[in-house]
C-alpha cells in the first residue's frame, strides 16, 4: 500500500498512521481489513465502496464532535526547561520532560479532562469538551492548583540536586466555544474555537510564574467553593476592553463535606484526634461493614488539611501477593501507578530516593535504592542479586524492614505523612509482617490508621497500635441519623422500632433501609414527621443483602452486569477490563454516571499506558461488592473468573510475571485446576527466586496438595521445599519434603543429587557420622569425573573435617580437580577454604595461607560474598597470628565491609572484635574503643550473649592497657557475669587474667595470688595453649612484684616457650620483655639487653609502635643503670618517637614525662 498524501511506501494493512508525513487511516475496509483515510469513498486496497456506517463508528476518545457547548479551557505553561538544557544532555532534556508533563497532567484526567495539545512547553486542556460535567470551572481550577502542587514536588525531589525549579503559570477561562476539526482535507486536527480560548491564553501569557490567573465568568461560577484574591485588570493586545482577572489561594475548607451523616462518633473522633496528636501512637479501628469506619477517618482528614494523606484499600482479590500493600504504599509516595513502566519506576524511585536521603552517601543511597526495588518488584542489577544471592534469609527480611524504615524517617522530616490502610483484613500476611515491625520503629511518628472488619491476629501484640471500636448506634443514634437522611424533626416509634430490628443500628444498613423504604412508599412525612406505612410492611427486606439486592434491581441490565464482572475482578477495578464484556453498542457513559450517581462506584484514578488512557474505579462500600458477588450463580461466577484470567494473560502477556497470584485467583475460583496448579507452581518459583521463602513455601504446598500426576514439578517442588526448611534450619520438615522427593524419584541423578541434601542437614543437624554414612553408601555409585561427585568429596571433606579425620586434606585435593573441570567455583572455593583452616590447625601458616587464597580467588570469580567474607576474616586471623599486620588490617577491613553489605551481623561482630584487638596491640587505642563498642552494641542488639562477653573482656583490656582500672574492672565483672550465666568456663577465666594484672598493678597481692590458684585447672582442663601462655606470664608478674625473681623467670620462660609453640609472636615479645625486666633486676644488665633488643626487632616486624616504644623504654633504663648516656638518650628518643604515634595512655605518660 501507498500512502496517497506523500507516496511513501506503508509496510503493513495494518498500519493507521503515515511514519512520514503523519496521514491517518483510521476507517477499515469491511471487505479486504486494510485501513483508508477519513475522506475515502472507495477503499484503496480493494476498490469496494465505504459504507456510511463505517465512517461513523471511527471512535476516538481525542475527537471532538463539531457542537456548541460551555468550556473550560486551561493553559498551563512550564518555565525553567532552559536552565535545564544548559547543565543536561538533550536526551535527558527530553526525557524529563516527557516525564514532568505526565506526572503534572495526572489531576486532568483524574478530574475528567483532556488534553487537547501541547504547545512547546504549554499544554491546553478541556473540561466539558467531551464530556461535560456540571462543575467543569470547578475541576478546572482544582486541576490547576493541583498541577501547581505536582511540579513544586516534581521539581524538590527530581532536580533539587542541580539547584533548578520547574515552575508554572496558568491561565482559566470558562465559556461558549465550538468544538470541532481544523485542518485541510486530507488532515485534520479536533479542537475547540472561540475567543474563550484566546482568553485562556492571554491570562496564561500574563500570569506570572507559580500563579494562576481566572476570568471573571471562571470566578462566578466557583466563588462558592474556591478562595481568591481581589479582582484585578490587565489590558492585552487586540482587545478593546481590559480583561478582569482572579488569582485563587484554596480551595474553601467549609467546602469539604461528607455526604454520609456522621452521628455518635463524637468520643472516636476525639480518640482519633488525641492518639494523633498527644499520644504518639497508631490506630486500629474495627467495626462491621457499614458501622462507619470510612466516615469516621474521613471527618478526621477533613478536620487535619495540613497533613499529606496516602490512602490504600486492600483488596481481597491481592491477598495472596506478597508485598502488595507494602508495595502500593511506596508507589502512592512516588505517585506512580502500579502498571506504570519499568523505566518510569526507577526513574522515580532514584530520584525521589535522592531528595528524602540528601546527605546520605552514595552507598546509604544505592542500598535504599536496591531494596526498596526488590518490594516494588523491580528488575535488580548483578551487583544487587550477588548480594541478596550470599545474604541469610532472615538478614532479607530484617534489610527491607530496615530500609523501609530509613525511608519513611526521611520521608517524614520532609512532610507530615498519615497512612490509612482500609479493610487491612485483606492484606497480604507479608506486608502485615513488616507494617507491624515499621509501626513499632515510627511509634512517634504518628503515621498509621488501620481499618478492619475484626482485630487482625497478628497486630494484637502491637502495644504503640491503640484500638477504637465502632459500635451499632444506639436508638437515639438511629433516630438522629433517620431524621437527618429524611429531613424531618421526628420519627414515627413504630417506624423507628422497624428500622432498628431490621438494621440493628448500622447506618450503612439505615441508608439503604430508607432509599428502598422510599422507592417503595413504606413512609410518609407529615407535619415533619416520618411515619410507617403499614399497609407496606410485607415489602420491607429482612436481612442486609435483600435489602441492598432490592436497591440494585432498579438498575438497567447493562449496569447490573457491569457490577456483576467488577465484583469478580474485586474491590478495585480497571475500567477497560470490564469493557471487555460488552458489546459495541454498550453505552459506557450512562452505566457509569447511574453507578457514579448512585453511589455505588467512584473514579479512584486514572492514567495512561501504552494502550490510552486508563481508569481505576473502587466499589464505595465492599459490602455491596460482596452481596453482588454472591448473588451471581456459581456457573457464572466460574465463566467470569475464566474470562477474567484469559483477559489478563493476553493483555499483559510480557509482563505477566506480575499478575501470578491474581492469576491463581481466578483460575482457582473459575475450577480451573490445570491452570491454577501451573501458577501455583510459576509463583512459588518467582517467590522464591525473589527471596520471599515463606511465600514459597505457601504456593509450593497449594501446588502439591491439588497435583496428583507426578511430573517434574512435583519432584522439584519438594525438593525445593527440602532446601528451604533447610535455610529455615527446620530439619525435620526439610527430611520429611527430602525423602518424599527420594521416593517419587526415578532417575538415578535425582536420587543422587537429593541424597547429597539429606546428608547436608544431617551435617547442620550435627549428626556427622549419619551424614558420612549416606555419602559413603552412594560414592561407589557416583562416575567418579561427574560433577555430582565433586560436591560428594566437597561435603565429605567438611564432615571429615569435623570428625577430626586425617583424610579429609586428601579428600579436598581430590575434590578441587573435578569441581574446578565443571567451573563450580562456589564448591571450588568452600573446599579450598577448609584445605587452608586444616593446615593452620596443622601449624602449616605458608600452606594455610596458600589455600585459602585460591578459594578467596574462587569466591571472587562468581562473587560469592558470604564465602569471601568468611575467607578474608580467616585470613585475617592467620595474617595476624603470624605476624604480617597490614595483611590482616587489609583482610579485616575486607570483611567488615562485606558482611555490612550482605547485612551479616554476627560475622561483622567478629571482624569488629578481631580488628579492635589488632588495633589495641598498635596503641590505635581510640579506633579500637570504637570498634569494640560497635561490637558490644550489635551483640546486644541481637542477644548474642558469647560475643556481647567477649567484647566486654577486649574492652577491659583496652581500659587497662589506658590505666582506666575502675572501667575495666567493671567490663571484666560484665563480662564474668554473662560467662556465668552462660557457663563459659574459659571466657570466665579469661576476665580474671584481666583482673589479676589490675590487682599486680594496685598491689593487691593476695587478691592476685587467690585467683591465680582458683583458674588454673580451668586452663589446665581446656588445654588453651595461648590461655595458657598469658596465666604463666601473669603469675611470673605476680612473683616479680614479691620480689620472687627466681621463680618469676621460671614462670616468664614457660610463657615464652609456649608462645614459641604456637607461633604466637605477640604473646612472645611480651614475654621477653617481662623476662628481661626480671633479670635487670637480678643484676644481668646485659642479659636484659638482649631480651629487650629481641623483643624490640619482634615488635617492630609487627608494626606495632605501642610494643616497640614499651622495649625502647625498659632498654634505655638498663643503659641508664649502665650510665651509658649517649645509648640511654638514643633509645629515649625512639621511645618518645614510637609513642607520639600511639594514642593517649598510661605508658605514654610516663615516657613524655622523662627527661
Amino acid at each position: 500500500m501507498i500512502c496517497f498524501n506523500c507516496g511513501y511506501k506503508i509496510p503493513s494493512l495494518e498500519i493507521t498512521e503515515c511514519k512520514l508525513c503523519g496521514m491517518k487511516f483510521p476507517i477499515k475496509c469491511k471487505s479486504c481489513g486494510s485501513n483508508n483515510p477519513v475522506m475515502a469513498k472507495y477503499c484503496f486496497n480493494c476498490g469496494k465502496r465505504i459504507t456510511k456506517e463505517e465512517v461513523s463508528s471511527i471512535k476516538n476518545y481525542d475527537t471532538l464532535s463539531e457542537s456548541r457547548k460551555n468550556v473550560a479551557i486551561v493553559f498551563a505553561d512550564v518555565s525553567g526547561f532552559t536552565a535545564l538544557s544548559e547543565r543536561r544532555d538533550p536526551e535527558e532534556v527530553r526525557e524529563i520532560i516527557n516525564e514532568c508533563f505526565n506526572y503534572i497532567t495526572k489531576p486532568v484526567y483524574e478530574l475528567g479532562g483532556i488534553i487537547d495539545k501541547y504547545i512547546g512547553d504549554c499544554v491546553m486542556i478541556l473540561f466539558g469538551a467531551k464530556y461535560a460535567h456540571s462543575d467543569d470551572p470547578k475541576r478546572a481550577v482544582t486541576c490547576a492548583i493541583k498541577m501547581m502542587e505536582a511540579i513544586d514536588r516534581y521539581s524538590n525531589e527530581r532536580l533539587s540536586s542541580d539547584g533548578l525549579k520547574l515552575k508554572l503559570s496558568i491561565g482559566i477561562s470558562y465559556g461558549l466555544v465550538v468544538t470541532g476539526g481544523v485542518g485541510n482535507y486530507f488532515d485534520k486536527d479536533y479542537t475547540v474555537m472561540g475567543d474563550v480560548v484566546n482568553t485562556a491564553q492571554r491570562l496564561q501569557t500574563n500570569a506570572d510564574e507559580n500563579t494562576i490567573y481566572v476570568c471573571k465568568s471562571v470566578f462566578e461560577e466557583t466563588k462558592n467553593y474556591i478562595d481568591y484574591t481581589e479582582r484585578k485588570k490587565m489590558i492585552v493586545k487586540n482587545k478593546k476592553n481590559p480583561i478582569e482577572y482572579f488569582m485563587p489561594i484554596g480551595i474553601k475548607t467549609n467546602n469539604i463535606s461528607n455526604k454520609k451523616f456522621l452521628v455518635e462518633r463524637e468520643k472516636e473522633l476525639k480518640t482519633l484526634e488525641n492518639i494523633f496528636t498527644i499520644e504518639n501512637k497508631s490506630a486500629m479501628i474495627i467495626g462491621e461493614n457499614g458501622v462507619g469506619k470510612t466516615s469516621l477517618v474521613r471527618k478526621f482528614t477533613a478536620n487535619n488539611l495540613d497533613i499529606k494523606y496516602i490512602w490504600i484499600d486492600c483488596d481481597p482479590a491481592h491477598k495472596e501477593r506478597v508485598n502488595y500493600i507494602i508495595s502500593k504504599i511506596l508507589h502512592k509516595i512516588l505517585n506512580i501507578k502500579i502498571n506504570d513502566k519499568e523505566r518510569i519506576k526507577r526513574n522515580r524511585l532514584a530520584s525521589f530516593i535522592d531528595y528524602i536521603l540528601e546527605g546520605f552517601s552514595e552507598e546509604e543511597i544505592t542500598r535504599n535504592n536496591d531494596f526498596l526495588s526488590l518490594i516494588m518488584g523491580l528488575e535488580r542489577n548483578a551487583e544487587f542479586q550477588s548480594i541478596l544471592n550470599s545474604m541469610d534469609y532472615k538478614n532479607i527480611e530484617k534489610e527491607v524492614i530496615k530500609q523501609l524504615s530509613i525511608f519513611l524517617k526521611a520521608l517524614l522530616e520532609k512532610k507530615k505523612y498519615v497512612f490509612i490502610i482500609d479493610d487491612i483484613q485483606w492484606s497480604d500476611n507479608t506486608s502485615i509482617k513488616i507494617l507491624k515491625y515499621i509501626i513499632k520503629s515510627l511509634t512517634f511518628n504518628n503515621i498509621f490508621i488501620l481499618l478492619s472488619r475484626y482485630e487482625v491476629e497478628e497486630l494484637k501484640s502491637l502495644e504503640e497500635n491503640q484500638i477504637i471500636k465502632l459500635n451499632n448506634l444506639s436508638t437515639e443514634g438511629i433516630k438522629k441519623l433517620c431524621c437527618s437522611l429524611l429531613k424531618v424533626k421526628k420519627i414515627d416509634k413504630l417506624m423507628l422500632k422497624e428500622i432498628k430490628n431490621l438494621t440493628w443500628g448500622n447506618p450503612l444498613y439505615i441508608e439503604e433501609l430508607i432509599k428502598s423504604m422510599g422507592r417503595n412508599k413504606s413512609f410518609y412525612i407529615k407535619e415533619n414527621t416520618a411515619y410507617l406505612n403499614k399497609d407496606k410492611l410485607d415489602f420491607l427486606p429482612d436481612s442486609i443483602e435483600k435489602l441492598i439486592l432490592s436497591n440494585l434491581t432498579r438498575l438497567d441490565e447493562d449496569s447490573k452486569m457491569f457490577l456483576q464482572i467488577a465484583s469478580i475482578v474485586g474491590k478495585e477495578f480497571n475500567l477497560s477490563w470490564i469493557n471487555e464484556f460488552f458489546s459495541k453498542d454498550y453505552e459506557e457513559i450512562k452505566v457509569l454516571k447511574i453507578l457514579t450517581q448512585q453511589n455505588l462506584i467512584s473514579l479512584k484514578t486514572a492514567f495512561t499506558s501504552y494502550e490510552g488512557l486508563e481508569k481505576i474505579y473502587i466499589f464505595k462500600q465492599d459490602t455491596v461488592r460482596e452481596v453482588v458477588y454472591n448473588s451471581i450463580l456459581n456457573k457464572n461466577k466460574e465463566y467470569f473468573h475464566k474470562k477474567i484470567a484469559e483477559l489478563i494473560e493476553s493483555k499483559y502477556y510480557k509482563e505477566l510475571e506480575k499478575y501470578f497470584e491474581t492469576l491463581c485467583y481466578h483460575y482457582e475460583n473459575a475450577r480451573d485446576d490445570k491452570k491454577a496448579l501451573d501458577y501455583y507452581y510459576k509463583t512459588a518459583v518467582k517467590y522464591k527466586n525473589n527471596f520471599r521463602l515463606n511465600d514459597a513455601v505457601t504456593y509450593y504446598n497449594k501446588f502439591i496438595n491439588k497435583n496428583f500426576k507426578n511430573d517434574y514439578r512435583l519432584i522439584n517442588s519438594l525438593i525445593d521445599l527440602g532446601y528451604i526448611y533447610g535455610l529455615f534450619s527446620d530439619s525435620k520438615n526439610a527430611l520429611l519434603y527430602l525423602n518424599k522427593a527420594l521416593n517419587l524419584a526415578k532417575l538415578s541423578d535425582n536420587e543422587y543429587k537429593i541424597k547429597l541434601m539429606i546428608s547436608r542437614i544431617y551435617k547442620d543437624k550435627g549428626d556427622y557420622k549419619r551424614a558420612l554414612d549416606i555419602l559413603e553408601d552412594i560414592e561407589p555409585r557416583l562416575r567418579q569425573n561427574s560433577k555430582l561427585y565433586g560436591k560428594l568429596l566437597q561435603l565429605k571433606c567438611s564432615l571429615l573435617f569435623a570428625l577430626g579425620r586425617k583424610e579429609a586434606l586428601d579428600t579436598a585435593k581430590r575434590s578441587e580437580e573435578i569441581l574446578f573441570k565443571y567451573r563450580d567455583y562456589e564448591n571450588l572455593s568452600e573446599t579450598m577454604s577448609q584445605a587452608g583452616i586444616i593446615y593452620f590447625i596443622n601449624g602449616s601458616i605458608e600452606d594455610s595461607i596458600y589455600y585459602l587464597n585460591k578459594a578467596y580467588e574462587y569466591a571472587d570469580k562468581i562473587n560469592k560474598l558470604d564465602t569471601l567474607m568468611k575467607i578474608s576474616g580467616n585470613l585475617g586471623i592467620i595474617n595476624h597470628s603470624s605476624g604480617m599486620v597490614s595483611k590482616a588490617l587489609n583482610y579485616f577491613n575486607k570483611s567488615i565491609k562485606i558482611s555490612k553489605k550482605i547485612s551479616d551481623k554476627q560475622s561483622y561482630i567478629s571482624s569488629c572484635i578481631n580488628l579492635g584487638i589488632l588495633y589495641m596491640e598498635k596503641g590505635k587505642f581510640n579506633k579500637s574503643e570504637e570498634l569494640l563498642k560497635e561490637a558490644l552494641i550489635n551483640s546486644r542488639e541481637l542477644a548474642l550473649k558469647y560475643q556481647e562477653c567477649v567484647s566486654l573482656t577486649n574492652l577491659g583490656d583496652l581500659m587497662y592497657e589506658k590505666g582506666k582500672y575502675n572501667d575495666a574492672f567493671d567490663y571484666y565483672n560484665k563480662s564474668i557475669k554473662i560467662a556465668e550465666n552462660k557457663k563459659l568456663s574459659l571466657e570466665k577465666t579469661t576476665n580474671y587474667l584481666g583482673i589479676i594484672k589490675i590487682n599486680l598493678e594496685l598491689k593487691s597481692y593476695d587478691k592476685a595470688l587467690e585467683i591465680l590458684n582458683s583458674i588454673y585447672s580451668t586452663f589446665k582442663k581446656a588445654g588453651e595453649r595461648s590461655s595458657m601462655s598469658e596465666y604463666y606470664i601473669n603469675k611470673s608478674r605476680y612473683f616479680y612484684a614479691l620480689g620472687n625473681f627466681q621463680d618469676a623467670l621460671t614462670f616468664s620462660d614457660k610463657a615464652i616457650n609456649i608462645s614459641t609453640e604456637i607461633k604466637n609472636d605477640m604473646k612472645k615479645l611480651q614475654g621477653l620483655r617481662h623476662k628481661g625486666n626480671i633479670v635487670k633486676e637480678m643484676g644481668r644488665i646485659k642479659d636484659s639487653i638482649k631480651l629487650y633488643t629481641d623483643s624490640i626487632y619482634l615488635a617492630e616486624q609487627l608494626q606495632t609502635d605501642y610494643e616497640a616504644a614499651k622495649g625502647y623504654y625498659y632498654r634505655y633504663k638498663a643503659f641508664k643503670v649502665l650510665e651509658d648516656e649517649n645509648k640511654a638518650n638514643q633509645d629515649l628518643k625512639k621511645a618518645k618517637e614510637a609513642i607520639s604515634k600511639v594514642d593517649e595512655c598510661k605508658l605514654s605518660l610516663i615516657i613524655n614525662n622523662t627527661n
